[in-house]
């Protein structure tokens, strides 16, 4: 997932364009970071004010995201992607790195049936 964010910030960066919407950037943040303050998500994904709070409000109304208080300062409003989205986006990258696996070793099977030479380039 990181490589995925990397890629979409450089294109971003490069090319000033947007190419994913702030709800989803702040879902990628947020399982690449785990907790963040709420100022702290705001400044990665370079939002307004307004329409950083309307996104975090839509995205805790659906249950992607859970907002609770900071521990040590009660003012500050903290954020974390919920447990059941957590476990959908861990299994969506172990099926990604096994399929991917298993595309190398029949990969390199079909080769070495058809008596092809491995490349050395």
């Amino acid at each position: 997932m990181e490589l995925i964010y990397n890629f979409i910030c450089q294109i971003e960066g490069n090319f000033k364009a947007k190419c994913i919407h702030n709800e989803f950037r702040i879902i990628f943040l947020l399982y690449l970071k785990g907790e963040l303050p709420s100022l702290t998500l705001m400044n990665l994904t370079q939002s307004s004010i307004s329409g950083h709070n309307q996104d975090l409000k839509r995205l805790t109304a659906l249950g992607i995201v859970e907002r609770f208080e900071c521990e040590r300062d009660g003012r500050v409003r903290k954020y974390k992607l919920s447990d059941e989205l957590r476990m959908l986006i861990a299994r969506f990258d172990a099926t990604k790195e096994a399929s991917g696996a298993a595309l190398d070793i029949k990969a390199e099977e079909v080769v070495s049936r058809a008596g092809f030479e491995p490349a050395t380039y």
